[in-house]
């Protein structure tokens, strides 16, 4: 190994066949926060001799853009010269934890190589006490790699409610859709809104890359048209509207009226209007009857 500017020329010779090789860096390309410690190359066949490059990049490629969902630490290129035979590569790095960011854990931080965007490594710890952490991560190319810390990325993506119309002091649900888009684990509080004052909230943890759904309860007792949000996301708009008033109709003066009371009787005509209505004719036979009677009374005397 030889020291360079900013790391180190590995040169990799007599091979044995195809066992795997140990490279020791030994921290030889190293910046803040970030140091390559060795490497172990395994190849497709036996190489001819031939030399790595690694440099501690202080920042990202200029070909490549920055990390989607991670916070970079720190940049490393890796190189090799007069060889395609290898097939791949662990490479152990340790990083300084007072780098990290405060809410970070050992299992946030990840290797990253570039090949037409940045690719999450298979990554694990070695050592995560005292004041340096060490990691090693699994790659089958060589190129510019990160040492990144996932972040979380958490917001309220979608809100509904059950219904758009309740009765004055009827609750009404309200469900959210919650989404991490970045790659550790988040936390959030999620509030309830109506007419933009919190009537609730919710404290959530949404692993990286998930949705969660929360639900709330609102209840409103005055009538009227309310706004419903959460998180800033609207939920959509709420009737509140006045429970029915029952109107009892079986008692009182009104009842008679519809049922035939005095008053149905005086329409009609009262009794006599009624008499005549069912015997038509009644009156007239009568008063012949007492005309025949009194001229035979007549004819006797």
């Amino acid at each position: 190994m030889t020291s360079v500017d900013d790391g180190a020329t590995l040169r990799i010779e007599d091979v044995p066949g195809n066992d795997p090789v140990d490279v020791p860096v030994d921290g030889a390309a190293s910046g803040v926060g970030v140091a390559l410690q060795s490497m172990t190359v395994d190849h497709q066949l036996p190489p001819e001799d031939y030399r790595i490059e690694v440099t501690n990049v202080g920042e990202e490629p200029a070909s490549a853009p920055s990390l989607d969902d991670a916070e970079a630490v720190g940049y490393l290129n890796v190189e090799p010269i007069g060889t395609d035979r290898i097939s791949s590569a662990s490479l152990e790095f340790a990083v300084d934890s007072a780098e990290l960011p405060s809410s970070a854990s050992a299992e946030d931080v990840a290797l990253y190589r570039y090949a037409d965007g940045w690719e999450r490594l298979d990554t694990g710890p070695v050592a995560t006490e005292g004041d340096t952490y060490e990691f090693v991560a699994q790659t089958d190319e060589f190129s510019s790699f990160a040492v990144g810390v996932a972040t979380a990325d958490v917001a309220v993506t979608a809100a509904s409610l059950e219904a758009d119309e309740v009765t004055a002091g009827d609750q009404v649900e309200v469900t959210a859709t919650v989404t991490n888009e970045g790659a550790a684990d988040g936390e959030a509080t999620v509030a309830l809104l109506v007419d933009g004052e919190e009537r609730a909230d919710q404290r959530v943890t949404v692993p990286g890359d998930e949705s969660i759904e929360v639900l709330f309860s609102a209840t409103v007792d005055d009538p009227g048209e309310y706004s419903i949000a959460v998180g800033g996301t609207d939920a959509g708009s709420l009737s509140v509207v006045e429970a029915d008033a029952t109107v009892d109709d079986t008692d009182g003066d009104g009842a008679s009226a519809e049922t035939g009371g005095d008053d149905a009787s005086e329409e009609t005509g009262g009794d006599d209007a009624i008499l005549e209505e069912q015997t038509p004719g009644f009156g007239p036979v009568v008063a012949l009857l007492a005309v025949v009677v009194a001229a035979l009374l007549a004819r006797r005397r």
